[in-house]
């Protein structure tokens, strides 16, 4: 017997049509075509008065999936007008929804895929997992060290981070600044501070780097 047959891909933006809907028969989901905008959210059994009837009927939830993306300082939520959707998929035979969008800010392109599903084991459990390429350069020396760049759209380097030995190095070419330590993620937090990057809110914890396929980490 086959599988379930899914919907095919709509290409876009979905415009004005009605977002994607998922649901696991306890919580329901409405998510928007940029799946890290805030959609909306129905919980069985969470209701309230109807405003205008007087009645008893669904009320919204607080919406528990949504996010933000900072690149090059610049944040998704922003400048909605820099990012792309390419499209945006169902898979009935996982109960996934599949989202990939393009973010451009500062010279910088990021591709994202954003897989979101409410959890039929957990009935009270909603996820999404977003993986996220930036476009960057990345190597090997002959030493065997790995080494990661970041180009501007002339393809000259504005950042460059390596790993040498048990250390961790990252800094601006021909700059003054630079950061050198054991912990990739503590290099990385204290090199965006020294750079003070603008609108970048330094509160929010680098708690795991993970650099591609570079090697890193």
């Amino acid at each position: 017997m086959e599988g379930p047959i899914s919907p095919p891909a709509v290409a876009g933006s979905a415009g004005t049509a009605l977002p994607a809907y998922m649901s696991n028969g306890v919580i329901g989901l409405r998510v928007r075509d940029n799946p890290l905008t805030p959609g909306m959210a129905l919980v069985s059994g969470f209701s309230g008065e109807h405003p205008e009837r007087k009645i008893e009927a669904a009320a919204l939830a607080p919406y528990p999936l949504a996010g933000d993306i900072c690149m090059e300082g610049v944040w998704m939520s922003d400048v909605p007008q820099s990012v792309r959707i390419v499209d945006q998929a169902y898979d009935f035979s996982t109960a996934e929804l599949t989202t990939r969008l393009n973010f451009k800010a500062g010279g910088r392109q990021a591709t994202l895929v954003v897989t979101s599903f409410c959890s039929r084991e957990q009935p009270t459990v909603v996820c999404q997992e977003v993986a996220i390429d930036v476009d960057a350069e990345f190597g090997i020396t002959d030493e065997y060290e790995p080494w990661l760049v970041f180009c501007d759209d002339e393809g000259q380097v504005i950042v460059h981070f390596a790993r040498l030995g048990q250390t961790y190095v990252a800094c601006v070419p021909f700059g003054d600044e630079g950061t050198i330590g054991n912990v990739l993620s503590e290099v990385v937090r204290t090199f965006l501070e020294r750079l003070a990057m603008p609108n970048r809110d330094l509160t929010r914890p680098v708690n795991d780097v993970w650099l591609g396929n570079s090697g890193f980490g």
